[in-house]
């Protein structure tokens, strides 16, 4: 497995259909930042905010019907690609909100720390 650089015009589409597959409101392109992927299995994104040391890795999302070792794998490099990212942009500490138990438990395998629970996620269109 590789992970590369997301290609927004090449492959936002396959994205889309993940989140879809998943039951999740597909995030619209345009609102998406530097992504990784690992072709047909798992895509991640890192936001960073310049001036605050501080970024986000958002987004994660794996294609449902890959095989569960082969997402596993995937999302261990996508996760580990953004915090490199953000690394090399000049952030101090990675962020990210989550509500799943499985999905924190490998953040925290990543180095994360909990630092508060009970998160619901909101977001407004402008």
């Amino acid at each position: 497995m590789i992970v590369r650089v997301f290609d927004k015009q090449t492959d936002y589409s396959i994205i889309h259909g993940w989140w879809k597959l998943q039951g999740f409101v597909p995030l619209h392109p345009d609102l998406l930042p530097t992504g990784f992927i690992v072709d047909g299995v798992a895509a991640a994104f890192a936001y960073c905010y310049p001036g605050v040391s501080l970024g986000m890795m958002e987004w994660i999302v794996t294609n449902p019907e890959a095989p569960s070792a082969d997402r596993d794998k995937a999302m261990d490099m996508v996760l580990e690609a953004c915090a490199t990212e953000l690394k090399a942009a000049g952030a101090k500490i990675a962020l990210a909100y989550l509500m799943d138990e499985r999905l924190i438990e490998r953040y925290k395998k990543h180095g994360f720390a909990v630092t508060g629970t009970g998160v619901t996620e909101v977001m407004r269109r402008l």
